[in-house]
């Protein structure tokens, strides 16, 4: 049973410090107008059917963050800061056609939608590229979606939070109740409480 119990705290408090971690990173990243990223990696959702059928509209792209001077090859899915033309001021994700690399390691890159009668990009700089995309799933379309919109945001992240929180301290004050009912139990449960928190 004691193990239980400290499975149990284990667990609540991993989930606590990953819905923190969520919620920080997520506020940072909209605060500051930026696609967010966890652990070298982006989250994007595809607004277009350029990329159909390989990737449609809505679904969610995770791409691993780029650094000018990674390697890059013809066929990687790229997602990008579109400069010129149309797509200007655009966060782009296509399909390398192209590659010629540069003496000082980046890449002069040429790019394309897979949707028929999609022509080529302008050519980019490997400097404009923020993510390979290494993943594209449908199922967490609607998980990115409620986390971007403030309820989904509040339901999932912030009211888990609050719930953990108050849950500790009713204990907290459960526990400090119960040590001026019998004061010897208290010291029995602080205790416990000690052992279990090891």
């Amino acid at each position: 049973m004691k193990i239980l119990r400290i499975i149990g705290n284990v667990a609540k408090w991993i989930l606590f410090a990953l819905l923190l971690v969520i919620l920080i990173v997520t506020l940072v990243y909209n605060f500051r107008g930026k696609t967010p990223q966890i652990f070298g990696y982006q989250i994007n959702i595809v607004v277009t059917g350029s990329m159909e059928p390989e990737i449609s509209v809505d679904d969610v792209i995770i791409g691993k963050c780029y650094h000018d001077g990674d390697q890059l090859n013809v066929g990687d899915v790229v997602t990008y800061n579109g400069t010129q033309g149309s797509l200007a001021g655009k966060v782009v994700t296509h399909k390398i056609i192209s590659l010629t690399e540069n003496p000082d390691g980046s890449y002069k890159v040429i790019t394309q939608g897979v949707a028929e009668g999609t022509l080529p990009d302008p050519e980019i700089d490997s400097s404009q590229i923020q993510a390979v995309v290494v993943y594209n799933t449908v199922v967490l379309k609607y998980v990115y979606k409620a986390l971007t919109s403030p309820v989904g945001f509040v339901l999932i992240i912030v009211l888990p939070l609050v719930i953990m929180i108050i849950a500790e301290i009713i204990s907290i004050f459960k526990l400090a109740n119960s040590t001026k009912e019998n004061p010897l139990a208290d010291v029995e449960a602080v205790n416990e409480k000690t052992e279990e928190q090891k």
